[in-house]
């Protein structure tokens, strides 16, 4: 029995792991990697449980000394209790941990390539992350519980994760446009212009919009009310179209990196276009890859 309950609590994440995996249209992600993946979204569990048990006792008595609890009784009271606790206390840390070992992992990889490949990363380490979770709640709750997380929290997971590697990918773009701008104006090709290319915006909305939206997801159970069920089943159906067609338009449209910064960059430096004509270019971009093994990957 204990076998067949940790292959049911499994099997969700497993089913849309493959899913995304099988929308990675431009260059499979080596297996090796995704596995590393997912193994980091297991062991992200662990920093993120240690930090909820310490923010939710400070949380607690804290809202204890100011006459606020958990208590149904207020629903008012409850609310707020409720918002710092679920966007705070659960949704910040298990997305920021998640992020953080995704960052570590891939960052630098030279597999990261493309736009999906940002989905792809992220969604693994949620599913990691959800998978263990799932386990303790389907051990604990049997079938039932595993058929109600099949079809919500294991999926939220996945939807919070594409969120967040959607924009992962964003902030991948503009790196690598970043570090082909300053190649192209170390071989004297370009001079650089304003405005610089930054990630900074797309990492940010990078862990901003999977918390808020994790949160709010947590927010709507926790409150003991009609009115917010009815609400989590909106957001939780507008999660699955939103999500599902984000997959699908990024899988159509997915390309190597450094042809889409190729189009960016010619729309800020449209001098490129006829020095990459000049049969001088390749000359000059061959004598900067004996300084740098990294403009390799860039142009791979």
């Amino acid at each position: 029995m204990l076998s067949y309950l940790l292959a049911i609590s499994l099997m969700p994440s497993i089913a849309l792991m493959v899913y995304v995996y099988k929308k990675d249209r431009c260059e499979k992600e080596p297996l090796k990697l995704l596995a590393l993946l997912f193994g980091v979204g297991v062991f992200s569990c662990i920093p993120a449980i240690i930090c909820e048990l310490i923010f939710d006792s400070v949380n607690t008595n804290l809202f204890k000394i100011i006459g606020f609890s958990a208590a149904q009784e207020d629903l008012g009271k409850n609310i707020i209790y409720q918002f710092v606790d679920n966007f705070l206390g659960v949704a910040l840390f298990e997305e920021f941990f998640k992020w953080l070992f995704m960052y570590l992992v891939t960052r630098k990889n030279k597999n990261f390539d493309s736009l999906f490949d940002g989905i792809v990363y992220a969604v693994f380490v949620s599913m990691g992350f959800a998978s263990f979770e799932n386990i303790f709640y389907v051990l604990e709750g049997g079938l039932s519980t595993a058929a109600i997380r099949a079809v919500t929290s294991i999926p939220g997971h996945m939807f919070f994760g594409v969120f967040m590697g959607y924009y992962y990918g964003q902030w991948h773009l503009q790196k690598v446009a970043s570090d082909y701008e300053k190649i192209y104006a170390k071989c004297g090709l370009i001079t650089i212009k304003p405005p610089a290319f930054s990630g900074g915006k797309y990492m940010a909305l990078c862990l901003i919009v999977p918390i808020l939206f994790h949160g709010f997801y947590d927010f709507c159970l926790s409150v003991d009310s009609a009115l917010f069920n009815l609400v989590f089943f909106i957001f939780l159906i507008f999660l699955y179209i939103k999500s599902f067609s984000t997959i699908k338009k990024m899988s159509a449209s997915d390309i190597a990196d450094h042809k889409v910064v190729t189009g960016i960059l010619y729309n800020k430096y449209p001098e490129l276009i006829q020095i990459h004509a000049n049969s001088n270019y390749n000359q000059q971009i061959n004598m900067h890859n004996q300084q740098t093994d990294y403009f390799y990957h860039l142009r791979r």
